[in-house]
């Protein structure tokens, strides 16, 4: 956003206070807080990078993350998601199974590189890895069908 980038920082509506106080707190350009339920749909956005954290700790998730992800990522656009590895949450490696078995993604795991997560009391207990993902040259109106 700094740079000139539209941002949008979506959440379920009970979280949304929390996060305009951040963004209010930042006073950063060019950010929109929304409302975004993932069994819904926004019509028109079409997001260059979706950024995730933590957000597949419960059933049914990983295929919530999957269809936004179908919904939402432009044709050019990278997901980036960080989350515990599957020992610490058995939830995320159906959504990484499903990411890596789709044949419209390329894909990679990797570990969080320390810097990321110098400082943080939770990194020293639960391993996370960085999930990305982006299409593969596929039309882009085939994209979010």
């Amino acid at each position: 956003a700094l740079l000139g980038a539209s941002v949008v920082l979506t959440d379920v509506d009970a979280a949304l206070p929390v996060v305009r106080r951040r963004v209010d707190g930042v006073a950063v350009p060019n950010v929109t807080v929304a409302a975004l339920d993932w069994r819904g749909g926004v019509g028109g956005l079409a997001a260059d990078v979706v950024l995730a954290a933590d957000v597949v700790n419960d059933d049914g998730l990983s295929e919530m993350v999957f269809r936004m992800l179908q919904l939402y990522l432009a044709p050019k656009g990278l997901f980036v998601m960080c989350c515990p590895k599957a020992r610490h949450r058995y939830c995320i490696e159906h959504l990484r199974r499903m990411l890596v078995q789709a044949p419209e993604l390329s894909v990679s795991v990797s570990d969080v590189p320390e810097w990321m997560v110098a400082g943080l009391d939770e990194a020293l207990v639960v391993q996370h890895e960085l999930l990305l993902a982006q299409w593969k040259d596929v039309d882009a109106s085939s994209v979010g069908s």
